[in-house]
């Protein structure tokens, strides 16, 4: 069952609106799609170009997320010129 099906089940058995709750997601983006994610364990990041990957971030609301947490997909350095 989807996560939040099973949220909405929990709710109404406890006489709470699930409207009410927040829904959240966290996800890395790497545009560059270098693997480096995925390398660590994460799981896959979005990528893709500007626009695909804008489409994927505005698809959460659709399936009813209201906030976002994006990370980029890997760390650059402070002095880093890249």
């Amino acid at each position: 069952m989807e996560l939040t099906a099973r949220l909405d089940q929990i709710c109404e058995a406890v006489g709470r609106d699930p409207a009410t709750i927040g829904r959240s997601v966290g996800v890395f983006v790497d545009p560059d799609n270098k693997g480096k994610v995925e390398e660590i364990g994460f799981g896959p990041p979005i990528s893709g170009s500007i626009v695909q990957i804008t489409d994927t971030i505005a698809g959460f609301a659709d399936v009813g997320m209201t906030r976002s947490k994006l990370s980029p997909g890997r760390r650059r350095s402070a002095y880093s010129s890249n």
